[in-house]
């Protein structure tokens, strides 16, 4: 079951680990990201930048049990799970699916992802990935 997650952007990693401590198996994580360059100073910079800004998209078979997620609301760096994901599972497996479609070999987003997203009919119409 996948659950999506808002978290503090400077306690990623901690989050991530207490999820893993709590669940005692391995959890899958989902963040896609998009690499650009920007010139400062007549110097080309790489920034990576994450799609969902804030959000996170995790995978577990235990989500299911409303007491485990009970547990890990209180785990240092999460601010919330978003409602609505029990009912959207087959809407957040086809994002994350199209997602690693048009990935390249880094595991960033190639332009083509967002390009043949303004051609689809897909639309989400609650949460934060709305219109």
């Amino acid at each position: 079951m996948w659950i999506i997650a808002k978290y503090n952007t400077n306690e990623l990693k901690i989050m991530q680990n207490s999820f893993v401590k709590v669940l005692g198996k391995k959890v899958e994580f989902y963040n896609p990201k998009i690499k650009y360059q920007k010139y400062i100073k007549n110097f080309l910079k790489t920034y990576e930048k994450p799609v969902l800004e804030g959000y996170i998209i995790c995978r577990h078979s235990e989500f299911q049990d409303s007491k485990i997620l009970s547990k890990l609301k209180n785990i240092r760096g999460l601010k919330y799970f978003l409602s609505g994901c029990i009912q959207n599972q087959k809407e957040i497996s086809e994002f994350v699916k199209k997602c690693k479609i048009h990935e390249d070999g880094s595991g960033y987003l190639q332009q083509d992802f967002f390009e043949s997203s303004i051609h689809t009919q897909a639309k989400f119409i609650s949460g934060i990935f709305t219109n």
